[in-house]
């Protein structure tokens, strides 16, 4: 299958095929006259890097977790790991969202009489 037809059956562009394949992401399909030609099984590959990336998998972290087709417990490691950051990062975001809450209820004339914000 050309690189156009996996393009619009992915909705992934042509150029993002060949970026993945330039940083190993995807396997570099046949040639055929030239031309790129897909085995139907890259659907299963681009689907596995649009979950990895729902997930918050960096592209790099995806090249590591798709090496080879045992990817179970390559994932679940990362899955975990993935999963602390994430937590870490939704607590500071709760605090951020905790700042922005109470200044909406500050009626303080300058910074200097503010109890939200201390000097």
């Amino acid at each position: 299958m050309r690189i156009g037809e996996v393009a619009r059956r992915s909705g992934i562009p042509a150029s993002t095929l060949r970026y993945y394949e330039d940083i190993g992401l995807i396997p570099e399909p046949k040639r055929v006259n030239g031309r790129r030609d897909y085995d139907v099984k890259i659907f299963e590959v681009l689907d596995t890097i649009q979950l990895a990336q729902s997930a918050g998998f960096t592209l790099r972290e995806i090249r590591n977790l798709t090496v080879d087709d045992n990817i179970n417990e390559r994932w679940k490691r990362m899955a975990r790991k993935k999963l602390v950051d994430i937590q870490q990062t939704i607590l500071e975001f709760q605090s951020i969202a905790k700042i922005l809450e109470q200044s909406l209820n500050c009626n303080c004339d300058s910074r200097d009489t503010c109890t939200y914000f201390p000097s």
